[in-house]
């Protein structure tokens, strides 16, 4: 294994520190926009999802009267939504009415 000079590491770990600044912000948003669509399809119960910046999303049902489950998911880290997106073992199967479901 080849050992490279500090001044070089030192370079290459500045440039993969901008690449990721670069490209983590719309990794972040297309794996946020990727998830919600999912969590969109929700058809019974409601989830109150609250974001680290304080955004609010409700999907599923809406109003007062909601039948089923309601829960609330609150996001720390921005980091949740890319998790989510590249390691969660989430399927979503829809029904032939549109309904659908997700399973783990």
């Amino acid at each position: 294994m080849t050992v490279l000079p500090s001044y070089l590491r030192s370079y290459a770990v500045s440039a993969r520190q901008y690449a990721t600044s670069l490209t983590w912000a719309p990794l972040v948003q297309l794996s946020r926009t990727t998830i919600l669509a999912v969590f969109s399809n929700i058809a019974v119960g409601q989830l109150k999802i609250i974001d680290a910046d304080g955004r609010v999303t409700i999907c599923g049902q809406l109003g007062t009267s909601v039948k089923g489950p309601q829960t609330e998911l609150r996001v720390h880290k921005e980091t949740f939504w890319v998790r989510m997106l590249l390691f969660a073992d989430m399927v979503c199967c829809f029904a032939p009415d549109g309904a659908g479901e997700l399973h783990s």
